[in-house]
């Protein structure tokens, strides 16, 4: 998409989080529920992040803030490769957990599915803080 356009989109979306409802699949009664899911307007490319936060600091230019998210990055993987986790105080927790099942005794094999795989798990404090003051408003077309 063009920077115009993108643009464009930015001036007609309206303020808030847009979602979508939709039914549940079926539950064993066949009854369903109604879910509601947002609607990202944008995914932030790590060079637009970098210039994101810039932008908010006269400290900070996109080339160092790149550098550090890179660096940062590399040094998550390593700690979480060596078994250990990685708190951002009062945002979220990461940390290895091993996917599938295996047999007691046995270890995991990732030839049958046991493969390591990131959890985050999302601080409350971060939760709460994140939906003060959110709008929620309607995707076009939502029932």
């Amino acid at each position: 998409m063009s920077e115009q356009a993108d643009e464009q989109d930015k001036r007609e979306a309206p303020a808030g989080v847009q979602y979508v409802v939709h039914p549940t699949p079926p539950d064993k009664q066949g009854r369903r529920q109604r879910c509601a899911h947002p609607v990202t307007r944008k995914t932030y490319s790590q060079e637009e992040l970098a210039a994101y936060v810039a932008a908010r600091s006269p400290l900070l230019n996109a080339a160092t803030v790149m550098f550090v998210q890179r660096e940062v990055h590399e040094a998550v993987k390593e700690i979480l490769r060596q078994g250990d986790s990685v708190a951002f105080q009062n945002l979220f927790t990461m940390q290895l957990s091993i996917s599938g099942t295996f047999e007691e005794g046995g270890a995991p094999d990732p030839e049958k599915g046991n493969v390591l795989k990131p959890r985050v798990r999302i601080a409350p404090a971060f939760i709460k803080e994140l939906n003060k003051g959110i709008a929620f408003v309607p995707k076009e077309g939502t029932p």
